[in-house]
């Protein structure tokens, strides 16, 4: 497993861990967060995959960086769109520089990360071949292109910044848009907990054997 390199394309600042097989697992951090905190999840993800984690587009009063332009939260798909337009040119570009194996994509979001991670997926831009939603929410819009994606979502019932009610609402719109669901469930805040890293762990890897 090599070590991780840093760098900036497209204006987006990157942490980029190289791979020696399929797939490319793009990492995108909540509310506050940067290209390093997503690595709190390095023991989950597959040792022979090529792995990234970027930075959000705009600075965080109080420290970090966001996907959104604070002090804006909402869920409304439109309001992803220049994250998504930057985060689909900045793999573009990343494809061109590094061989990365752009045709087999995960993308692993925290919070609001992972609304973007969904945004992605479903613009067309991106089609991965998995969103894990770690702590995160559905954004409010027109998802089919969502219809019968893979999908791993950990959530905590202690979670006081995405409540748990929300996200169990938002898997019935996962379930009826005929996605493919794996649920996990932690006694925990707004964090991924222990037993819910170790599925993370399996479906990453269930999916990078898929890739193969």
């Amino acid at each position: 497993m090599s070590e991780p390199t840093e760098g900036t394309l497209d204006g987006i600042t990157y942490r980029l861990r190289a791979g020696g097989a399929e797939p490319l697992i793009v990492l995108l951090h909540g509310w506050g967060g940067d290209e390093r905190v997503m690595w709190v999840l390095e023991s989950a993800l597959p040792p022979e995959a090529w792995v990234v984690s970027l930075r959000g587009l705009y600075e965080v009063p109080e420290g970090g960086y966001a996907w959104q332009p604070p002090p804006e939260k909402t869920s409304a798909l439109g309001s992803f769109r220049p994250a998504v337009e930057s985060v689909a040119k900045f793999l573009s570009h990343l494809a061109q520089a590094h061989p990365v194996p752009r045709e087999a994509t995960l993308l692993v979001g925290f919070s609001q990360g992972a609304a973007l991670a969904f945004a992605l997926a479903t613009a067309g831009d991106v089609r991965p071949l998995g969103v894990a939603s770690l702590a995160g929410l559905l954004p409010r819009g027109d998802l089919s292109g969502l219809a019968g994606l893979p999908v791993f979502w950990a959530h905590g019932n202690r979670d006081d910044i995405v409540p748990v009610q929300r996200a169990r609402a938002d898997l019935e719109r996962l379930r009826a848009l005929g996605a493919q669901l794996t649920y996990c469930e932690d006694d925990v805040g707004h964090k991924v907990g222990v037993a819910c890293m170790r599925a993370l762990r399996r479906w990453l890897k269930e999916r990078a054997v898929e890739a193969l």
